[in-house]
Parts: C-alpha cells; structure tokens; sequence
C-alpha cells in the first residue's frame, strides 16, 4: 500500500479546523497520493463518495459514478511511475464545500505542481469535485515532461482579490473587481455571529460590505494572499485575515480562509463562500458583549434621542436633540435631506462638520447651518465626547433616527435594504461610500458598527 508516493505530512500541521469534514478530506486527498489503493482507501471513499458524485477533470476525461472515481483515484499518482511525492496541504471544510491543496512534486520538466482541489457535499458525502489544474492536464503534462499552463482566468482573479485586499474600491479598483463579479454575485460567510446573518446578494451589496468589515475594524482588516487558482468555472483564494477590534482591545484576528468561487458562463462569479480554519474563533473575534436593548440604547444616545422636540410635539414644525456623539465614531453616512434644512449648536468638546466636502471643526458655542440639498455628516475624531444641540425645520429627524438607531445596532453589518428603505421614506439620500472613505481618512467608525 505505501511507496515512494506516500504523503509526506511536514511540520505545518496539516488539519487547519474544527469541522469532521476536513480530517475526512485530508484522508481522501491522502489516499489519492498511493500507487495503488488498499483495502483501507478503498473502504473510506466508498463512504465519503456519493453514489453520483462526478468529478470533473478526471485524468481521460470526466468520472460520473463511484466505481469510474474510484478506478482514477490515483490515475496521477500511476502516471508518475513512483517518482512522485505528494504532500497534504490546506484543508477546510465547512460542510458544504471543501477545498485543499495538494502539492505534487518529482515530475520532470513539471516542477513542483500545486493544485486546488474543490469538493461539494452533500449529506455529508463529495457530490461533485474538480481539480486546479485537472487531473487530466497533469497527467499530460508529466507525460511531456512539460510545466502546465496557467488559466487565463487566474491572472484576473487574482487582480480582483489583490484590489479587493486592499479594500480602497477606488474608480480603478472596482473596474477589476467587477470584471470578475457578477452584477448579482452573492457572499455567503459561514458561523453564528452578527456579521453572517447579511448575506449580500448584489455587487454594491458586497462591496459594502466589504467597506463595512474595514470601518468595523478601524480599518485595521488585512487579508495575505497565499495563493490563488482559477478555470473556467471556479476560483479559489487561500489567505489570512488579520484584524484588531476597536471595541475590545484585548481582541485580535488571524486566521486562515479559503474563498471559493462559483463562475458563470461568463466568467463572472455569482456566489461566493468564505470558510475559515475556525468558524468558532472568527465569530469569537466579532461577538458583541452587549445586550440588543444595550446596543439600541448606545445607538439612542449616540444619535440624541430621545429628542427634546419631536415632530408630532410641535404638529411636524421642528425637531431638537441633543446629541452626544462619542470618540472615534461618526453620526451617519453622508448624506443629503430633500426637503429639511439642519442647524447645530456645539456645547461641549469639537468636532468635524463635513458640508458638500468641506471639513469644519468647530467647539462650544459655533453654530452651524446645513441647508437642504447639501450633502453633509458630523464626526468625532477627537478624544472627548463632543455634545451639540441638532435642529431640523420641518420635524421629523426623529423619527427618522429612531428607526436609523433600530437599524445600526444589530451587532453586525446592517442590513443594507433595510437603510436604503429608511432613507427613501424620510427622502434622504445616502452615501454609504462614505463610511469608509471619511472612516479611513479620520480613524472614526459608524455608529452602531
């Protein structure tokens, strides 16, 4: 059963995560590095493979049917005469997908060969699999003693996921993003926490949420590509996230992940998933200590509710608060009323006005004028709370913040419809841009976030 081709399982530890599935997938891929199968590798996959599974890119074509994978199980490890060794890298699962990475190495002419292999499952057994680069293609290119040819789509991929890394989405960074995302691409992230109950379902969707992960994170969210692999219908990224919590100091993420991506028939991804070595330890990282009726309340105070005047107590004339905004956090995406005009009069600390651009700071006792029609937002960027009294002729900025307050404090990433419905009804107009460009320009976070 062994020979030259056993795995060779070096000092990195090998099973990356907590979910059975990846100590099952690093056996089967294991299995695949023997010249020929043993009783005991046969007996495992004939449990781990659905009857149907199909494997695409098998060596002499697609394998449709357990008995037809089993028979090319090992067609690479046959072609390599016992010159080969194969080494077990990065294996996740969360059990619905599972991607590891096995390295082939001994194939003169091919160099080292490194290919993604990427598993769907289904009740528990691999529905469908494929290879990055195929079987089939690695076969050949042992044969013709030949390095194998890079996808086309790889060079693309990997543009989008380094603009995508540096997560600024500036003009330049979205066009190579969107070459590779679907209009109606959908991000799924796996785990219990806030975060993961948002899954966005459209490209401005997933971008924000993107912006909304740095801002969360004081823009301290870092992801290290390790590697990247593509064909004609999926993707694959392998990397690290890093990050530390503005909230919790004593909080720090690093992690490893893979990203796969399903392409359409135009390359374009229409879903994608996150898995995590530990879906356990990342939503530890992004757990919120407080209570939903803390959050609200935080969220209440941070906006000046409840308002002093409020839209029914003067028949819809006027609506005062006073607010107390608190450092590092600002007071909402900027943002243009249609119909209101606003005034605010400090009291206590400084603070950042931004009107149609143009950042002011102002202390106690300036009064300021946001005429309607302006975009504008109000940040605090300093070390104190700052305190001013908000004005708004005609009422109704209650209301509209109460239902805001409601929104921005799940705990997680809002639910961006839900906002996006709020703002229409109080005609106010968005830019939730914003967010991370004012966030990383000023250290400062939404509130709620």
């Amino acid at each position: 059963m062994c020979s030259a081709w056993a795995p060779e399982i070096g000092s990195k530890e090998a099973i990356l995560a907590e979910h059975p599935d990846v100590a099952r997938i690093h056996q089967a891929l294991g299995a695949r590095a023997q010249a020929s199968l043993g009783a005991d590798d046969t007996a495992f996959l004939d449990g781990f493979l659905a009857d149907d599974v199909v494997w695409h890119g098998a060596a002499g074509g697609d394998a449709t049917g357990k008995a037809e994978v089993l028979a090319k199980w090992n067609a690479v490890a046959v072609s390599g005469s016992g010159s080969l060794t194969a080494t077990v890298d990065e294996v996740y699962s969360d059990g619905n997908h599972g991607a590891g990475i096995v390295q082939y190495s001994g194939g003169a002419g091919t160099g080292d060969i490194r290919q993604a292999n990427l598993l769907h499952m289904r009740d528990g057994k691999v529905a469908e699999l494929w290879g990055i680069p195929t079987d089939a293609a690695i076969v050949d290119g042992l044969a013709a003693g030949a390095p194998i040819p890079q996808h086309p789509n790889t060079a693309i991929f990997l543009a989008a996921e380094e603009a995508r890394q540096r997560s600024d989405f500036g003009p330049e960074d979205l066009e190579t993003i969107r070459k590779f995302l679907g209009d109606d691409v959908r991000w799924y992230m796996g785990g219990q926490s806030t975060w993961a109950t948002v899954q966005p379902s459209a490209f401005e969707e997933v971008i924000t949420k993107f912006r909304m992960f740095k801002t969360a994170t004081k823009n301290t969210l870092f992801f290290d590509i390790h590697e990247v692999f593509a064909d004609d219908t999926h993707a694959a990224s392998f990397v690290t996230l890093t990050a530390d919590h503005p909230r919790y100091a004593d909080r720090h993420m690093n992690v490893r992940e893979v990203n796969i991506f399903h392409l359409g028939p135009d390359g374009r991804v229409f879903e994608f998933w996150g898995i995590p070595t530990d879906e356990a330890e990342r939503d530890a990282f992004w757990a919120d200590n407080r209570t939903p009726e803390e959050r609200l309340d935080e969220a209440k105070r941070s906006l000046g509710l409840p308002a002093l005047l409020t839209n029914k107590s003067t028949n819809g004339a006027l609506t005062c608060l006073e607010v107390h905004l608190p450092p590092g956090t600002m007071l909402a995406p900027v943002h243009t009323h249609e119909v209101q005009d606003e005034a605010s009069y400090m009291l206590e600390g400084e603070l950042a006005f931004y009107l149609d651009g143009n950042i002011t700071r102002a202390g106690p006792g300036t009064f300021l004028f946001k005429p309607k029609g302006i975009p504008h937002t109000i940040f605090n960027d300093g070390t104190v709370t700052g305190k001013f009294l908000e004005f708004c002729w005609p009422g109704g900025l209650d209301e509209y913040l109460e239902d805001m307050a409601a929104a921005m404090s799940s705990g997680g990433p809002p639910d961006f419809k839900l906002i996006a419905a709020i703002a229409e009804k109080h005609k106010i107009a968005q830019d939730m841009h914003s967010i991370q460009v004012l966030g990383e320009q000023y250290g400062v976070r939404q509130v709620g976030l």
